[in-house]
């Protein structure tokens, strides 16, 4: 459903609701005649409907098409959670708890796009705080199989006394590879205008690779991401060099965009 439209039996089951509690505060104030208890009883179940009534509405909101099944899961469990405790509330100041309670455990469950975080460069990375100068050596002496070689812009030199960080974990789980291609292959799919031309590409999740992966920093997930065949490419890889906090990035061996950090 889109974000905005609601069900129409939802609007009315709403605005019968509304009515019905308008008659009780206006019986209510028939104190002499009216059992006051029951009616406040009466009320309290209509508070409850609309407060589950507006719960029901928020997950439709949500979407599903917005989530992967297993945390489209959680935010059904939820909201499960959410009408017990609706249900059981002891008055008005209860129900409003515990739908604002349940609204923000739904909140806290992470969509597609979040799951799938984003991409960075070293260089990002590296100013957005994300990665340390010795995140970076690490990721460096990975790259080139042992060596870290540093320069001050004139002159490089190997840091031969450099001990790297551990690779924490040694590998990458199928969930968080398939988050990462799926991410690469979602940003590749995007269309571009070229001059006259629109570029569409149709990239699977199948079609890429994980090349190499450096470590994990921070939560920073440091690797490389490839098309199985490069001939698949629309632009041309050439070698290059790179240089980040003092600390040299060499791709003049390789045909590469670079190593990406991926942060979710």
């Amino acid at each position: 459903m889109v974000k905005g439209l609601v069900n129409k039996s939802f609007v009315r089951k709403f605005v019968c609701l509304a009515v019905a509690a308008v008659m009780l505060f206006s019986l209510m104030g028939l104190s002499g005649c009216v059992d006051i208890a029951g009616l406040k009883g009466q009320l309290l179940e209509l508070q409850k409907e609309a407060a589950q009534l507006k719960l029901d509405i928020y997950v439709l909101e949500k979407g599903e098409d917005n989530y992967f099944a297993e945390e489209w899961t959680d935010v059904l469990g939820f909201a499960a959670t959410g009408r017990g405790w609706i249900d059981t509330a002891a008055d008005k100041a209860g129900v409003d708890n515990a739908l604002n309670t349940a609204k923000i455990k739904i909140d806290w469950v992470k969509t597609k796009e979040e799951c799938m975080g984003a991409f960075y460069t070293l260089q990002e990375a590296y100013d957005e705080g994300f990665l340390t100068v010795n995140d970076l050596k690490s990721i460096a002496y990975y790259h080139h199989e042992g060596k870290v070689w540093l320069t001050d812009g004139e002159n490089v030199w190997e840091d031969e006394e450099f001990v790297p960080l551990p690779k924490k974990p040694e590998t990458l789980s199928a969930e968080t590879r398939k988050n990462i291609k799926e991410l690469e292959a979602r940003n590749m799919n995007v269309e571009e205008n070229i001059g006259y031309f629109i570029i569409r590409r149709n990239v699977k999740v199948d079609d890429l690779m994980i090349e190499k992966y450096y470590g994990t920093y921070n939560g920073c997930i440091a690797l490389k991401i490839l098309l199985w065949d490069l001939n698949d490419l629309d632009y041309v890889l050439e070698p290059w060099t790179d240089e980040i906090a003092g600390i040299v990035f060499d791709y003049s061996s390789e045909k590469s965009d670079g190593i990406r950090i991926w942060k979710q």
